[in-house]
């Protein structure tokens, strides 16, 4: 795995996958459900407003949420190399 984003450990990869989960379902719902209010309402302003609140909400998600940013010392720290897991493999 590429090292260039911080430290790599399992959690990573687990963050990673859920906010991918939440961009795919957001890219495929917002088609259908922009359909769906627009045949209900015959108007894109109810829809597009939607849209709106739902994209106003995941900025202050992010703002609240998110904590101080990323320093060099932070990536220094992250990039000091780490021994390698001890494995023992079963003699067959």
């Amino acid at each position: 795995m590429v090292r260039c984003c911080g430290k790599v450990d399992a959690g990573n990869g687990g963050v990673a996958s859920i906010q991918n989960f939440g961009n795919f379902l957001g890219g495929a719902l917002s088609p259908v459900l922009r359909g769906l209010i627009v045949d209900k309402t015959g108007s894109f302003v109810l829809a597009l407003a939607t849209g709106a609140l739902f994209m106003t909400a995941g900025a202050a998600i992010y703002y609240f949420l998110v904590g101080a940013p990323i320093t060099d010392a932070d990536m220094e720290s992250s990039f000091r190399a780490t021994p390698a897991p001890d494995i023992k493999l079963a003699a067959r």
